[in-house]
């Protein structure tokens, strides 16, 4: 029987374009559903003010996502939140703080078991008013105010120049505790802050700035699509309990809006007066979470990157198979030579 080593070939090559074809298309497929897109800044575009990015930031599994400017191999953090957003405003990116130059959007999804997905945006060009960057975000948080769908949202601010140390833990089992210090208030500067997210119920803590002879207990109950704060003024100014949450929704245009940016603290709140300890009350229903638009636009020019997302293992498997093909393949042909 005469032998076609070049149909085989061909049967072969055939084969290895078409799984290559199906793991592309995952691939393609799983950025689609993460819905991450910037629709107010493009590629190459300078930025040389202060601005609020806009755009969807939208993925399953959701715990938060980090935005950062991405210069060689170094990430520096531009801001977070613990929403989902779609069509919305994302972080608020004020360029006095970074040094003039060329670089790239990262945004890292990471998913409620903490592993993370690395998704490349659009190449940007910093342009520094001042030309020397800044400390610190001199006027904005960089981070909106978000609820969380799952979570109660804190936020620990400390308005003062001196660091701030703050404890907590829950009576309830399941729940988190943390003990950590923020330094002081920048002279000039917002709040320095960090954000908490935590399984709704009760909490208690302590919270001591440094001319305090002796800590301050506090006590929040939260509950999820709600904000709180834990916010630190000097001396026994302390305040903690519910804030308004920042509206999600954009202009479109990416200018920041007057008065927005929580940079001017509004008056310092009387002093902090321990509160009666109180059972934790039954949750209402949560209200039904926003849907998202129907008409979002799909990701353009985003391209995943590193992480432990599952297109990528999905791509490498394909790959593996059709090596495998060739080997096997490859061994019948030789064995028909023969």
């Amino acid at each position: 029987m005469k032998s076609h080593p070049l149909r085989y070939a061909k049967i072969i090559v055939g084969l290895i374009l078409l799984l290559l074809a199906a793991a592309n298309s995952v691939v393609v497929s799983a950025q689609e559903r993460a819905g991450v897109e910037f629709t107010n800044v493009r590629e190459g575009e300078t930025i040389s003010r202060l601005t609020t990015l806009t755009g969807t930031v939208n993925f399953p599994d959701f715990l938060k996502y980090e935005i950062f400017l991405k210069s060689g191999d170094n990430l520096i953090w531009a801001g977070n939140s613990y929403s989902r957003i779609v069509n919305g405003n994302l972080i608020r990116l004020d360029p006095r703080v970074f040094a003039s130059g060329p670089y790239q959007l990262l945004v890292r999804q990471v998913n409620l078991d903490s592993n993370y997905t690395d998704v490349l945006g659009p190449n940007i060009i910093i342009d520094n008013p001042n030309k020397v960057p800044l400390p610190y975000y001199p006027e904005v948080e960089p981070s909106f105010l978000y609820p969380s769908e799952i979570f109660a949202v804190v936020r620990v601010r400390n308005c003062a120049g001196e660091d701030f140390n703050f404890d907590y833990h829950s009576p309830q089992d399941g729940r988190s505790s943390d003990d950590t210090k923020l330094s002081g208030k920048i002279e000039g500067g917002i709040c320095a802050f960090q954000d908490l997210a935590l399984i709704p119920g009760l909490y208690r803590g302590t919270a001591q700035g440094g001319s305090q002879g002796m800590p301050a207990p506090f006590e929040l109950l939260v509950d999820e699509w709600k904000v709180y704060e834990l916010a630190y003024f000097g001396g026994v100014e302390i305040h903690a309990g519910e804030v308004q949450a920042d509206a999600q929704a954009g202009d479109g245009r990416g200018a920041m809006l007057p008065g927005d940016g929580r940079g001017a603290m509004a008056p310092p709140p009387p002093a902090f007066e321990p509160q009666p300890t109180t059972m934790p009350q039954p949750r209402q229903a949560p209200a039904a979470p926003p849907t998202p638009a129907s008409g979002a636009s799909k990701p353009k020019a985003i391209l995943p990157t590193t992480g432990l997302g599952n297109g990528v293992n999905i791509l490498f498997g394909g790959i593996a198979l059709a090596v495998i093909l060739i080997l096997s393949l490859g061994g019948v042909l030789a064995t028909r030579r023969r």
